[in-house]
């Protein structure tokens, strides 16, 4: 099992790399690749029960590997998304969303309903998903992650820099 750190939106280093676009894989089979799908799956596990269950998904750059791959769990099974890309959306759905990368920052946020997308599985499988709802939601916030962006670590961070100019004001703010 490797338990990795998970990079934080408060850490200046670690935004650096969380901000930083994600490279797609080109050998999925690789021992490399094997090992960060890995890796993600037991950090997910680790922050699952130290969350009881709080965390749905996890994209390698949050554990400091820029590659295009994320690990939904999904009821109780691992996804291994690797490589995704969006054929088609539909509809308009508002999400109140939470990240690993800053647990105590929630939001809300307009998602598509449902995606069509095609991916590969650890396996080097092409896949196909079509789905709506929360699955939607992860899928296309951990797409985020690989184009270095995130709503939630964004608002994090606003909400950071607006305390500490309040603080070097002297204004008390309870958040």
């Amino acid at each position: 099992m490797a338990v990795q750190r998970i990079l934080s939106y408060y850490d200046e280093e670690d935004r650096k790399i969380l901000k930083s676009k994600s490279e797609p894989v080109d050998d999925i089979l690789c021992e490399e690749t094997q090992q960060i799908i890995q890796d993600l799956k037991d950090t997910l596990l680790n922050e699952n029960e130290k969350t009881k269950g709080g965390i749905v998904g996890l994209s390698a750059v949050q554990i400091g590997v820029l590659k295009q791959i994320c690990v939904i769990k999904y009821d109780i099974y691992f996804l291994t998304i690797i490589n995704p890309v969006v054929t088609k959306t539909r509809g308009e759905l508002i999400y109140r969303e939470s990240c690993a990368s800053s647990p105590d920052t929630f939001i809300t946020t307009h998602r598509f309903q449902k995606v069509w997308a095609d991916y590969y599985d650890e396996n080097n499988k092409l896949k196909h998903a079509d789905q709506g709802g929360l699955f939607s939601v992860i899928l296309q916030h951990e797409m985020d992650h690989f184009e270095g962006k995130c709503l939630v670590g964004e608002e994090a961070i606003r909400r950071l820099e607006e305390k500490k100019e309040n603080n070097k004001n002297g204004i008390d703010q309870e958040n």
